[in-house]
């Protein structure tokens, strides 16, 4: 009886379309997806990076060829896979800036809850980089068999995986996912953030003492920044604001030094432009203690087109 149980579940998750089921991340991942898969002629500006610029960047305000293909949780794996993919589909972009927070070059919190979770990589490129994540990381082999039946969890929908979801949601997730999938159409690849900040707490990155880098992550990073230098696409390594409170503390524990070295090494590339320097927004700009709110994603916005895009206004 258990058994036929786990096999109807599983039916659900190979059957049902995920948008049914899946909480409001997926959607965001799900539009993506189909965006840079989908051949296209028009040239484009475009922003990478993590929940920040994708909550942090409009492109409506910078540019009518802007796009933002950040993704909530991304590292720069992600973001490789993501512009390998869109340069299979789209013409090569007149401009790339990409923005990650700093704990995104220390940890891959989405590579097994979102990337795999969502499906969001063809199965090549998802397997390529389970065996680059044991190599960068010097997984050892008896952590590696263990990864292997979690990631094949994942590839095959398993119970394991997806039973708690389908059952906690009754299927009933999907007219909220088809609007956030049309809104995020819509925003051209933006996410709305209406929240106001109480200023209380500290992010996850300025609990951090000791800025940490990943190897994968790194690997990727240098890797992402190659793919750009080899199509010779102009690309700017820009940063994401912080609150004051979050940005002291960074600055006081030698983390925001650590941080600013290292994006300074990622420069001497072709084509590649780098500001390791973190800006500082007043609390009211923001939705939490990472993310801006619309308020702070317009008053960057407005200062990426100065910065970025004044000279191109009429392109």
């Amino acid at each position: 009886m258990i058994l036929i149980y786990l096999c109807l579940i599983t039916a659900v998750a190979w059957f049902s379309p995920e948008y049914t089921y899946m909480d409001e991340e997926y959607p965001y991942w799900l539009q993506q997806k189909h965006y840079i898969f989908a051949n296209a002629d028009k040239a484009e500006f475009l922003f990478l990076g993590d929940s920040r610029a994708k909550m942090g960047i409009i492109p409506r305000i910078i540019h009518d060829k802007a796009y933002n293909l950040a993704l909530g949780g991304a590292t720069p794996l992600e973001m490789y896979y993501t512009l390998k993919i869109y340069l299979e589909h789209h013409p090569k972009p007149l401009k790339i800036i990409i923005a990650f927070a700093p704990i995104h070059y220390t940890q891959m919190e989405c590579w097994e809850k979102r990337t795999l979770y969502f499906h969001y990589l063809p199965e090549e490129f998802a397997y390529e980089a389970q065996k680059q994540i044991f190599l960068s990381n010097g997984i050892g082999k008896k952590q590696q068999i263990k990864d292997w039946v979690e990631y094949y969890q994942y590839h095959y929908y398993l119970p394991t995986k997806y039973m708690s979801t389908i059952l906690g949601t009754c299927m009933m997730n999907g007219k909220r996912n088809i609007e956030i999938y049309n809104q995020c159409v819509y925003n051209k690849g933006y996410w709305e953030n209406p929240k106001k900040w109480d200023g209380e707490g500290l992010n996850n990155g300025a609990k951090a003492r000791v800025f940490l880098l990943s190897n994968c992550c790194d690997f990727y990073i240098r890797k992402l920044l190659r793919l750009c230098a080899k199509n010779e696409i102009p690309t700017y390594i820009e940063q994401m604001p912080e609150n004051k409170t979050n940005f002291d503390a960074l600055k006081t524990s030698g983390y925001l030094d650590m941080y600013e070295k290292y994006i300074k090494s990622l420069s001497g590339i072709k084509c590649i432009h780098v500001n390791p320097y973190i800006p500082v927004y007043d609390d009211k700009f923001f939705a939490d203690a990472s993310h801006l709110n619309i308020a702070g994603a317009e008053k960057f916005s407005q200062e990426m087109k100065s910065k970025y895009f004044k000279t191109m206004l009429n392109m």
